[in-house]
């Protein structure tokens, strides 16, 4: 897995809790990776920040997915969305229409999910979550049981 380090400057602000690292914030990269793999974030330091998806073509280098040293794998997404399904049902009672899963809000960088009536609506936002597509699908499936799925386009990821 290659490792990202930060620059100085910019570590403490990630380390309160920003789940982007802009590309004037990386300071070094090492190991190889391809556009969208998962990375470990490090301070300029050496001290492990977290996990996230990384894009060289992208604005946005690192979207953090986690602050943990944990395996991001199909279990990985599979928990965040279960959480997700399971605090909206909690909380959304009385429509078959609502917003599933939210992208950073609900843990995962570039994921939206809609829910209307029996079909769901997915928007891969970042190349990172686009690579795990499969899973996530799956997944929704699995929960929602819904007749479709339609999968909504980002012409912009790079």
């Amino acid at each position: 897995m290659a490792r990202v380090f930060l620059r100085e400057r910019i570590s403490n602000r990630i380390k309160k809790g920003h789940p982007w690292i802009y590309d004037n914030e990386v300071e070094k990269v090492e190991g190889e990776f391809e556009d969208g793999d998962i990375v470990g974030v490090f301070r300029y330091d050496r001290t492990f920040l977290g996990r996230g998806f990384i894009n060289e073509k992208s604005k946005i280098r690192v979207r953090l997915l986690t602050r943990r040293n944990e395996k991001i794998d199909e279990d990985f997404f599979r928990k965040k969305i279960e959480e997700a399904v399971r605090f909206r049902k909690k909380y959304v009672k009385d429509t078959d229409a609502f917003r599933v899963f939210f992208s950073e809000s609900d843990g995962i960088s570039g994921l939206i999910v809609d829910k209307y009536s029996e079909y769901v609506v997915v928007q891969f936002n970042s190349l990172g979550v686009y690579k795990w597509r499969d899973a996530v699908v799956n997944v929704l499936i699995e929960l929602l049981e819904p007749k479709g799925i339609y999968h909504k386009p980002d012409k912009n990821i790079c």
